[in-house]
């Protein structure tokens, strides 16, 4: 399988789960269970990028610097300058793929006991969709102006 549909995957886990949350608490309604929806989009996400990671693995010449896999689109056209946006993908990219995906479906996790009971549960495991996502996009992202955006939605949440 491609690289670029598995990393948008990776990214659209947490966001769709953000998104899905941010709507749902616009209207008032809470869904139950929600936590484990949240925890589940983390899973699927480190499914990817453990397969991501395997691939990297059977074929680490691939994806050496030399050999990384970048897609980008023009964002933003001023005048002569381009801003683009994009993916990149090597064996760094693989490897902080799977430490973030592990590391943030462990806080799920942890998550779901520690705020048990908080009356702003909800929008927790909403924001902590957005922050995994924030991580990811800063992970995967080809220039300084995606890793500045990942970085202050980071900050943001």
């Amino acid at each position: 399988m491609p690289v670029i549909p598995l990393i948008s995957i990776i990214l659209l886990c947490p966001l769709a789960a953000f998104g899905f949350f941010g709507i749902l608490s616009l209207t008032g309604r809470n869904i139950a269970r929600q936590d484990l929806i949240s925890t589940a989009a983390m899973l699927v996400a480190f499914i990817c990028s453990l397969f991501l990671f395997t691939n990297v693995i059977a074929n680490p010449g691939l994806y050496a610097t030399a050999g990384a896999e970048t897609h980008s689109l023009t964002w933003l056209p001023l005048g002569n300058v381009n801003f683009s946006m994009g993916f990149l993908f090597d064996s760094v990219t693989a490897t902080m793929l799977l430490v973030v995906t592990i590391v943030s479906g462990l806080v799920h996790i942890f998550s779901i006991g520690y705020m048990h009971g908080d009356p702003r549960y909800p929008r927790f495991f909403a924001f902590l969709s957005l922050f995994s996502f924030s991580m990811l996009f800063l992970v995967v992202s080809d220039n300084l102006l995606g890793i500045y955006i990942g970085w202050e939605l980071v900050g943001l949440c």
